[in-house]
């Protein structure tokens, strides 16, 4: 599973990390890119299709990957000099912006196209019907798929950890990749747990949602500045 980052102007001391959904086209954050300020600096993270996969053991070891390896980054950074980081994320990114959230300490928070639970929106979901169905015929049910990506799955995160963060979450009540019940759930898990936010309701499809917020990204980029 490959790895693969653009970043640009890492000397500032405000970072946007950039975390794309899954097999996400580079091209999709040029404009969100081009729209930071130059005092901010961003590294925009690319990870290959497998990272999910119909093994459950080996795609929590590749989220754990991908992970570790964006922790490693700040690390340096921050050995440098301290930063204030802020993080962008898009669908299946919006798994790792609340898993390194309680990890790090990040700013604020953006959330495009999110899930309660990764199993959950993954099963479900329609763009991982060929995986849940090898999944199936190696037999493996929603019930262990939840088990086994408990530690990869945001609302281990959100109810477990008291998050700091600032959050703006967009959800579709036309998606059918990460359901909408599913975003849904994790608009009551942060209300449940007083987490501070704002939403934003789109009424397209999951696709034309990311495309949308990606080439028009003021509401989203405001409130990461303000």
């Amino acid at each position: 599973m490959e790895i693969k980052k653009s970043q640009s102007r890492l000397d500032k001391k405000n970072i946007i990390i950039l975390l794309p959904g899954w097999d996400a086209p580079n091209y999709m954050f040029d404009r969100i890119k081009k729209e930071i300020p130059k005092s901010y600096g961003y590294i925009h993270y690319k990870y290959s299709k497998e990272i999910l996969n119909a093994d459950p053991l080996l795609t929590r070891e590749y989220f754990f990957t991908v992970m570790n390896e964006i922790l490693e980054d700040i690390k340096k950074l921050n050995k440098k000099k301290q930063r204030n980081y802020y993080i962008y994320s898009q669908s299946l990114g919006t798994d790792f912006a609340v898993i390194i959230e309680p990890k790090v300490k990040i700013k604020k928070v953006v959330l495009v196209l999110p899930g309660d639970n990764l199993a959950d929106a993954f099963w479900k979901g329609i763009k991982t019907r060929s995986l849940k169905k090898t999944m199936v015929h190696n037999g493996i049910n929603l019930e262990k798929l939840k088990k086994e990506w408990m530690p990869i799955s945001p609302d281990s995160f959100f109810k477990k950890k008291g998050l700091k963060s600032e959050y703006f979450v967009i959800v579709s009540k036309k998606d059918h990749i990460i359901p909408y019940k599913n975003e849904k759930k994790l608009i009551k898990i942060l209300r449940k747990n007083n987490i501070k936010f704002e939403s934003k309701i789109s009424h397209l499809r999951h696709i034309p949602t990311i495309i949308m917020e990606s080439l028009f990204p003021k509401s989203t980029l405001d409130f990461l500045l303000k």
